[in-house]
């Protein structure tokens, strides 16, 4: 479990550190874990239930009344009211804009769709690409001025943009903050991010569905990683090599979620995010061979007359 500190909390949340620490101390809400050194950190129990308290409190409700309250009591409270944070507002769609965030591993069962853009962030606010997806999540280096109104212009597009930064100064970064973006700075986690997008929550049901099934065998891979490519860089070498890697790795994921109950959250979580990760290297995988001008249907079938089992 993500460990998140009273600064990472406070830009989640949208509740200023010192006013976290008011709450803790005065009512007892959001109680963080200690560090043996004293530190606060919080996970993301900690943020959505804050999230609830600040969007209740905005209400009208008292500190008093909310902090009698446990997480799903909160719930209740705000569903009674239909009461809906704007700026944390559930999305099912989004869109990685960035070299680094474009292969950052999301859980693609909460989404209906995960858009990827490898490229750099101002390049694409220079000519952004209109799509369909409910938010925005772009990785700068910088945040500059032409940079803000770029990010600006795109609130009608997006209903969620959020911009993940290396260096940016106060100004621009308080400019983003009073259109609603929300600016969180690198590196940023999957947990982090998904906190900030607020993504909708599994069904219990589809916890227990298998994860997509892997498109190539181990037999297709293992043959692809011994080939000669006509591609001097060896990708599709490179690639086959690391999808056997995934894959192998995903499986002891899965198998410890049966032998280790006591972590079988953790691992459930891993073998999702290889599950992702092995879904993103299989499409690479594809375009790599395409511009190899590899014939992988052939190949599977090779390996599957060759005796191997195919997937």
């Amino acid at each position: 479990m993500e460990q998140l500190t009273i600064a990472a909390v406070a830009r989640l949340t949208g509740v200023p550190a010192h006013t976290l620490r008011k709450w803790e101390s005065r009512h007892g809400i959001g109680t963080p874990q200690r560090t043996p050194t004293g530190r606060r950190v919080y996970d993301m129990s900690h943020v959505e239930l804050l999230r609830l308290v600040r969007l209740l409190s905005d209400s009208g409700h008292s500190l008093t009344h909310l902090a009698a309250l446990d997480l799903p009591g909160l719930k209740a409270l705000a569903s009674k009211h239909n009461l809906q944070d704007a700026q944390h507002a559930v999305v099912d769609s989004v869109l990685l804009v960035g070299h680094k965030l474009a292969h950052l591993a999301l859980p693609a069962a909460q989404f209906e769709e995960i858009g990827r853009q490898a490229c750099s962030g101002d390049e694409w606010l220079s000519q952004p690409t209109r799509t369909q997806h409910q938010a925005l999540v772009i990785e700068l280096a910088t945040i500059n001025p032409e940079g803000v109104d770029h990010l600006l212009e795109l609130r009608d597009t997006y209903e969620k943009i959020i911009v993940v930064y290396n260096f940016a100064n106060r100004t621009s970064l308080r400019h983003l903050e009073l259109g609603s973006i929300n600016v969180c700075q690198a590196p940023i986690s999957a947990e982090t991010l998904m906190g900030s997008l607020q993504a909708k929550p599994i069904d219990a049901d589809m916890l227990e569905q298998p994860a997509e099934r892997a498109r190539f065998s181990d037999a297709t891979l293992a043959q692809i990683a011994a080939m000669t490519p006509k591609l001097q860089c060896e990708c599709p070498n490179h690639i086959a090599s690391l999808l056997m890697s995934i894959g192998a790795f995903e499986q002891y994921c899965r198998e410890c979620e049966d032998t280790d109950p006591k972590e079988k959250v953790l691992h459930q979580h891993l073998a999702d995010l290889s599950g992702a990760a092995r879904g993103i290297f299989e499409q690479a995988l594809i375009e790599v061979a395409k511009a190899d001008n590899l014939d992988l249907a052939a190949i599977d079938k090779a390996a599957s007359e060759s005796g191997l089992s195919s997937v």
